[in-house]
C-alpha cells in the first residue's frame, strides 16, 4: 500500500494495529544519496572509523521512501498474514514557528539509480509525508505554548485586539498595542482603514455569517487594523489572524461577537487546530515512534544505512562517537537482525552463492530450504518470481522479501533441532534460541576481517600485523605497489587517497620482511614510507579522538539532546602532513583526476611526473630491481635495515583538488556497488564465518 500525505491520517490506525499485532517487522529505505565523498571507506577501517566516515559521508541526504512489512502468524490459518506499507517521505513547507525549512543534498548516481527502478519522484515531492525529529517537535511545541499563553492574556486585556488561527496553517500573534495606537500618517493608509471599517459595519448589519475574511495585506496594515477595529467596534467583534494553507498569505478575520463564551470557544478551537497542525508536521515520525515503542524484532538487509538515516531523520542528530551511537540504537530499536549477515554465516554461507537480496531470496525458495506459507500482500501477489523481482528496490517490496528470506532461514535452522514440528515465528522470544548469534549485529560492507558491527557489545579486534599503511607519490598505480611488494607475495590494496593506502599481505608470515623494502641509505630518502597498521592507529587515536570528543554533548541517557559542532566544519579523521620533507622541498603535489580505484588508470600529466622530474633530490625508484626474498632475509639477519615506523596519519592536503567521480570512472570503481547499496550485486567477497558457539 502506497502511503502519502493524502491518505496518511486514514491509514495510520491500520499501521498502528499492524505493528501491535506483528510477530516481527521488516524495514527498508531509499535515499537521495549514499556518499558525499568526504572520506574513502577502506577494507581495514576500524568500526569507529567506519561509523565516523559514514556519518560524515551521508550528512544532508534525505530518506525519501520507507518500506515496512509486518508479519503476523495466524494460528487458525497456519500462515503468516503480511501487511506492506510504502511510505513516501518529504518535508513540506509549514508556516508554524519552529518547523525547519530543510535544505538537503542529492547525489546524481543515486537519483539515476532510483529513476531506473521506476521511483515516482512526483509522488514523493508533491505528496510526501512530513516529519519532525524529537528535538524539532519539542521546539515547535514550546513556541506554540508561548503563543497560546500570549493569546490568552490578550483576550483578558480589555479594548485590545487579538488574533489566533482557527484553521489552516499556523498563525503568529501580533503584539498588543499598549497606550496610544500607531499614528496613521499617509492618506493611502487612512483610506484603506476607512474602507475596512465600512466593510465591518456592513458585516455587522447583515448578520448573514459569523466571520468576515478580509483581503490579504502587509504587516503594517494588519497592525493598524488590529489596533483600530476593536476600538471602533468595542465588545462587538474579535479580530484574528489566519494563514492561507495554499498561498501562505496572511489574512485578517473579523468574528461577530465578543462575549466571554465566544472568546473561550474561539480559543479552544484555535488550540485544537494548532495541535492538529503540529501532528501534521510530526507526520511520519509517529510511525517510527510506534516501531520503537513496540520492542518487536526489526529485520533488515544490509541495514546500517537504514538505521543511520532513520534515527537521524526521525529521532535526533547522530552522536559523533560509535559507542554513543550503539547506546542510542539500543534505546530506539533494542532488537535488530540483519539478513545479509545471517546469510554470510554458517550454515548458510555454504548453501548461498550470494547474499544480494534478490538472488538470495530466490535461492531460499528452493531445496533444501522450506519457505513459509505467507499471505502475499497486494500487488506483490503475482504469478512468477521474475515478475515479483521487477519490484526490487521499491522499499516495501524489499522489506517483504527480506521477511520471506528470514523465515526460510529460520525454518532451515529449525531443522537442526530435534523436533518434528516447525518453529513458527510468533514473537521475538519464540526464536531467541535460534537467532541469538545474529541479534544486534549489523553487516559491514567491504570489510576484510570485521564482518559486523556489534551494537550490544564490543566489536571484533582481529590481528592486523600483516596490514601496513604506505605513503607514496601520486603518480604510483596499483601495479607499482604490487611490484614493490612482489618479494612478499600477493597483496590486497585498499586506497585511502591518491598518495596513501593500506596493503594487506595474503601470506601473513611475510609481515616480518616488510622492513626490507625500505632503503637503508639515509642520504637518499625513500619515495615511499611504510608503517605498521597498529602504529598508524595509535597515531589516529591520539590525534583524532582528543579533538573530536570536545564536540560531543549527547549522552545515551537523553536521546533528545542535539549534537553541536562548528558551523561548516568537518572534524578530520587524521592529521594532514606531506609524507617526507624531501617531497616538500621538491614542491611535489598529487593532483589527480581519477578516483582511487583498484585499476588506477590515468594519463600522464605534468603533476604526475613531478617525482620523475625531481630525481636530482631522490633518484628514480628502481621498482624493477627489487630485492629478492633471500636478500631481504639477509638484510634482516645482518641488521642492515632500519624500520621506519610511527608515521603520522596522512590525509591529502585540503588544497588538493578532489577527484571528480565521472561516470566512466565511477563504473570502474570497486566501491561503486557499495555506494549504490545495490542489493543485487555480487557479494562473493563477503566474509565467511564459523558456526556460532551458541549452536
Amino acid at each position: 500500500m502506497d502511503v502519502t500525505r493524502d491518505n496518511f491520517k486514514e491509514v495510520l490506525p491500520i499501521v498502528t494495529e499492524a505493528i501491535n499485532a506483528a510477530s516481527f517487522i521488516c524495514i527498508d529505505g531509499e535515499f537521495t544519496g549514499l556518499s558525499n565523498g568526504t572520506y574513502n571507506v577502506t577494507a581495514y577501517d576500524s568500526p569507529e572509523d567506519r561509523y565516523f566516515k559514514i556519518h560524515c559521508n551521508t550528512e544532508n541526504f534525505l530518506l525519501l521512501q520507507f518500506g515496512m512489512c509486518t508479519f503476523c502468524w495466524n494460528e487458525e490459518l497456519q500462515k503468516y498474514k503480511i501487511q506492506a506499507f510504502n511510505f513516501y517521505i518529504f518535508p513540506f513547507r509549514s508556516s508554524m514557528q519552529g518547523v525547519p525549512d530543510r535544505i538537503f543534498s542529492c547525489q546524481s548516481s543515486s537519483l539515476d539509480f532510483l529513476t531506473a527502478q521506476g521511483f515516482d519522484f512526483n509522488k514523493a515531492f508533491k505528496k510526501g509525508i512530513p516529519f519532525l525529529h524529537q528535538n524539532e517537535e519539542s521546539n515547535v511545541r514550546s513556541a506554540l505554548e508561548e503563543k497560546q499563553v500570549f493569546r490568552e492574556n490578550a483576550y483578558k486585556s480589555p479594548g485590545k485586539g487579538s488574533f489566533h488561527n482557527p484553521r489552516n496553517s499556523s498563525s503568529f500573534q501580533s503584539p498588543m498595542t499598549k497606550g496610544s495606537p500607531t499614528p496613521i500618517t499617509d492618506q493611502k493608509t487612512k483610506d484603506f482603514t476607512d474602507g475596512v471599517i465600512k466593510q465591518v459595519q456592513v458585516f455587522l448589519e447583515e448578520e448573514t455569517s459569523d466571520e468576515l475574511v478580509l483581503e490579504p495585506c502587509n504587516s503594517y496594515l494588519r497592525k493598524i487594523l488590529f489596533e483600530t477595529l476593536p476600538r471602533v467596534f468595542p465588545d462587538k467583534i474579535l479580530v484574528e489572524g489566519r494563514t492561507d494553507e495554499q498561498t501562505y498569505q496572511r489574512h485578517i478575520v473579523v468574528v461577530r461577537g465578543a462575549s466571554e463564551s465566544i472568546k473561550k470557544a474561539r480559543e479552544q478551537l484555535a488550540r485544537e487546530r494548532e495541535e492538529q497542525e503540529l501532528q501534521d508536521a510530526i507526520g511520519f515520525s509517529v510511525v517510527i515512534k510506534l516501531l520503537s515503542e513496540c520492542q518487536k524484532l526489526i529485520v533488515g538487509h544490509n541495514m546500517l544505512l537504514d538505521l543511520i538515516y532513520t534515527i537521524r531523520q526521525f529521532f535526533c542528530p547522530l552522536p559523533p562517537c560509535l559507542e554513543d551511537f550503539k547506546s542510542l540504537v539500543q534505546c530506539v530499536f533494542p532488537n535488530l537482525l540483519d539478513t545479509k549477515l545471517m546469510g554470510s554465516m554458517l550454515p548458510f554461507k555454504d548453501l548461498l552463492t550470494t547474499t544480494a537480496l534478490g538472488e538470495m531470496n530466490t535461492r531460499l525458495r528452493e531445496a533444501p530450504f522450506k519457505p513459509s506459507d505467507v499471505d502475499i500482500p497486494g500487488k506483490y501477489n503475482v504469478a512468477t518470481a521474475e515478475t515479483q523481482n521487477e519490484n526490487l528496490h521499491e522499499a516495501a517490496y524489499d522489506a517483504f522479501i527480506t521477511g520471506t528470506a528470514f523465515l526460510s532461514m529460520v525454518n532451515h535452522l529449525s531443522s537442526y533441532q530435534n523436533s518434528s514440528k516447525p518453529n513458527h515465528v510468533t514473537s521475538f522470544t519464540s526464536l531467541q534460541n535460534l537467532t541469538s548469534p545474529y541479534i544486534n549485529k549489523i553487516f559491514l560492507m567491504r570489510s576484510h576481517d570485521i564482518p559486523y558491527l556489534n551494537l550490544a557489545g564490543a566489536d571484533l579486534t582481529p590481528s592486523r600485523d600483516h596490514v601496513f599503511y604506505i605513503e607514496f607519490p601520486s603518480s604510483w598505480k596499483a601495479s607499482d605497489l604490487r611490484q614493490l611488494f612482489s618479494p612478499l607475495g600477493q597483496i590486497s590494496i585498499s586506497w585511502i587517497n591518491d598518495i596513501a593506502c593500506f596493503v594487506g599481505l595474503y601470506n601473513k608470515g611475510q609481515a616480518k620482511h616488510v622492513k626490507s623494502l625500505m632503503k637503508s641509505d639515509a642520504a637518499e630518502p625513500c619515495l615511499f614510507r611504510i608503517t605498521t597498521y597498529n602504529e598508524y592507529k595509535a597515531d589516529s587515536v591520539s590525534g583524532f579522538y582528543s579533538t573530536h570528543s570536545q564536540h560531543r554533548i549527547w549522552t545515551k541517557q537523553n536521546v533528545h539532546n542535539n549534537i553541536t559542532a562548528s558551523s561548516g566544519s568537518t572534524i578530520p579523521l587524521s592529521h594532514s602532513l606531506s609524507f617526507t620533507s624531501g617531497l616538500q622541498a621538491a614542491s611535489i603535489t598529487g593532483h589527480s583526476d581519477v578516483p582511487a580505484s583498484s585499476n588506477r588508470k590515468r594519463s600522464s600529466t605534468k603533476e604526475d611526473n613531478d617525482f620523475a622530474n625531481s630525481k636530482k633530490f631522490f633518484g628514480e625508484p628502481k621498482l624493477k630491481k627489487q630485492k629478492s626474498q633471500e636478500e631481504c632475509a639477509y638484510d634482516i639477519e645482518n641488521c642492515n635495515i632500519e624500520v621506519v615506523t610511527n608515521s603520522p596519519l596522512h590525509k591529502a592536503d585540503e588544497s588538493k583538488k578532489e577527484s571528480p567521480n565521472n561516470l566512466a570512472n565511477l563504473l570502474s570503481d570497486s566501491s561503486f556497488s557499495e555506494n549504490m547499496k545495490s542489493k543485487n550485486s555480487s557479494t562473493s567477497d563477503a566474509p565467511m564465518f564459523e558456526v556460532p558457539n551458541e549452536w
